[in-house]
């Protein structure tokens, strides 16, 4: 499936915002865009395509810095990557490797940062609609849940949340 058709899937604007926040949060390494990709109906080929775009248009955007690390502790940080050796590293299988060395992560730029604070409040709530709680604490307190699984429309954007209970 090519991009096009893949976006026409997804609302990449949303998607792009999931990234954002996930970075702000912090992440291990590239590996865990692919996962952010969570739609049941995609392939793991089109969830990498879809990472590798977003992630390649959040890095030339500058909202994004990509990093090299020595390890995946992420404890020594070797250098920025440059605009000029994005596409090299993006292309390279081992570089999305949660075991990978060198590891590849990213960090939030500013510009980044004010473009989580432009998002509306409604857009912001329908984002995180409680899935950033569970990143940090485990759990839905609101509902009980323990996680909380984007269930998307293969037909459309539409998407919604199923949760998981303890006791389920």
């Amino acid at each position: 499936m090519n991009g096009e058709k893949l976006y026409n899937l997804i609302d990449k604007q949303v998607e792009k915002s999931v990234f954002l926040f996930a970075a702000d949060e912090g992440v291990y390494g590239l590996w865990e865009f692919v996962q952010e990709v969570n739609f049941e109906f995609l392939t793991i080929a089109e969830k990498y395509a879809i990472a590798y775009d977003l992630l390649k248009e959040l890095l030339l955007d500058e909202l994004l810095i990509l990093e090299e690390f020595t390890s995946t502790d992420l404890t020594q940080k070797v250098k920025n990557i440059e605009v000029t050796e994005l596409e090299s590293i993006l292309s390279r299988p081992f570089s999305w490797y949660p075991s990978g060395t060198p590891t590849y992560s990213v960090s939030i730029t500013q510009r980044g940062i004010d473009y989580l604070e432009k998002l509306s409040e409604l857009e912001r709530q329908n984002l995180s609609n409680g899935f950033l709680e569970v990143l940090n604490r485990g759990s839905f307190p609101s509902t009980g849940c323990t996680s909380r699984k984007r269930v998307c429309s293969p037909t459309s954007a539409d998407c919604a949340y199923a949760d998981t209970h303890k006791n389920a």
